[in-house]
């Protein structure tokens, strides 16, 4: 499979619950597929999603797995009203290695999480500024990047197409929707 750009949206509310959202998808002639996180009540859900025949007359379906196990197969649907499938779809390989490129690149420029080690500058950062700490957070450095013109701090990639992350927010099990 063609290794594809990926497109980014992250939301970030400083005074409230701090990262809100963080979101990749690449898309093919077919399909969307990516990574998301975000807060979950107290939590936070991470998933590898794909958005079946988006770009198709066909019916759709938003497919995601159980967190991020890939290997685990597509779990759930929830362009469904109960989104628990009865049996995983397994992911292609290539879409699996696809997927698991792209995550862990974004990772590494735009989030870190409280229980890895490395990431002492920015909690030393976050707490000296009085930001929200949880279990996921955007890399301090990367803060700058987003628009602090609203509420929440958004940052969107150039070429991301709105009418993805509408449909994406609509469905997706976070807490989290565009304002």
């Amino acid at each position: 499979m063609k290794r594809h750009e990926a497109e980014t949206y992250l939301a970030f509310s400083p005074r409230e619950r701090g990262l809100l959202c963080a979101m990749l998808y690449t898309t093919t002639e077919r399909h969307v597929m990516g990574w998301f996180t975000g807060a979950k009540g107290t939590h936070f859900h991470r998933a590898f999603f794909l958005l079946e025949d988006f770009f198709t007359d066909e019916p759709q379906r938003f497919l995601t797995t159980k967190d991020s196990d890939l290997y685990g197969g597509w779990v759930y649907d929830y362009s469904r009203g109960h989104p628990r499938l009865q049996e995983p779809i397994p992911i292609d390989d290539d879409i699996g290695r696809t997927l698991e490129a792209l995550q862990a690149d974004f990772a590494t420029e735009w989030l870190f999480y409280l229980d890895t080690p490395g990431y002492e500058e920015d909690l030393a950062r976050y707490r000296a500024e009085g930001l929200p700490l949880h279990e996921v957070n955007i890399r301090h450095k990367r803060l700058v990047r987003l628009d602090h013109g609203g509420h929440p701090w958004e940052h969107i990639s150039p070429n991301a197409d709105m009418n993805i992350l509408d449909y994406i927010q609509e469905y997706w099990p976070l807490d989290y929707r565009l304002p």
